[in-house]
């Protein structure tokens, strides 16, 4: 005799409730809120299996009695239905889970390179050094200066790459200049930003000790000029990459020099009212970021 089964209120507040948590876990994982979307594959997972027992022992025959062959058939579909369900549950909550974790090391990561950063900014500009031994770093104006208050700093970076070509060559280092504009003006000494470019281009030749490019990156962002001038040699610590603004100081790389170059440079760039400061990281190179305002 065959058992027709009837849809009883506790497996359709089941089935609602597996469809909230469903709806809920496709919602987690969009927000990417990782606690709740826990729960709520949990949530999902038992509703499924209370369901299953539910829906057997609703339609398990008596224990005197053998099931039809039309009745087997009908639980096996709905054991491997359900079977299926809970795979595909379980699938979902391994690569939620997999995709989090990868979320989290890549915004560790991110959180980590920004205070480094700003710790080698902060470190650059609380460097402590003899106030008036930097002024007098500062080159005199020329009449020359005098007569251009306005510059092309692409001009003027690209004619230091052209003096400092024969030291790049002997080094095997190529020195580019990138930049998306043909020309980009800023109100200062023609002489003081020469200088600030050839000390900083030829400390990088001198210090990266070993073949390779330094490229000088040149941008206008609203009314600042950003460089970047990013090489790819040996490269220093963190913690003496902090230093190497301040006047006199020799890092563990010494090669030759005062160690005057530098510190002119940074106080070139902070007398037009600009900031610098430098990352690195051993064996992958030197970064000197300089910001300058138009006028």
């Amino acid at each position: 005799m065959n058992k027709v089964h009837k849809t009883s209120a506790l497996e359709i507040v089941l089935m609602i409730f597996i469809g909230i948590a469903y709806i809920s876990t496709l919602v987690f994982v969009i927000l990417g809120f990782k606690l709740p979307l826990i729960a709520s594959i949990i949530c999902q997972t038992i509703g499924t299996i209370l369901l299953f027992y539910t829906t057997r022992n609703q339609v398990q025959p008596p224990v005197d009695s053998e099931p039809t062959e039309e009745e087997n058939p009908d639980m096996q579909e709905q054991l491997s239905e359900l079977q299926q369900q809970l795979s595909e549950q379980t699938a979902l909550y391994e690569t939620t889970s997999d995709k989090l974790k990868q979320a989290e090391e890549e915004n560790n990561r991110l959180i980590e390179e920004i205070e480094s950063i700003q710790a080698q900014a902060t470190a650059s500009a609380n460097a402590t050094y003899d106030l008036e031994s930097v002024t007098n770093l500062l080159p005199q104006i020329t009449d020359y200066d005098k007569e251009h208050p306005s510059i092309d700093i692409l001009e003027i970076a690209r004619n230091v790459v052209d003096e400092l070509s024969e030291e790049a060559q002997k080094a095997k280092i190529q020195v580019q200049v990138a930049s998306s504009s043909d020309s980009l003006f800023v109100k200062a000494a023609p002489s003081r930003i020469r200088i600030m470019f050839r000390n900083i281009v030829d400390n990088s030749i001198k210090y990266m000790q070993q073949s390779g490019v330094l490229v000088i990156t040149i941008s206008n962002i609203g009314s600042d000029i950003f460089i970047v001038l990013k090489d790819n040699g040996q490269g220093l610590s963190q913690q003496e990459t902090g230093h190497i603004f301040e006047l006199n100081y020799q890092g563990s790389n010494r090669i030759s020099g005062n160690g005057l170059g530098l510190t002119q440079s940074k106080a070139i760039v902070e007398h037009y009212g600009g900031t610098i400061y430098a990352k690195s990281t051993p064996n992958q190179g030197m970064g000197i970021y300089i910001q300058l305002p138009t006028s």
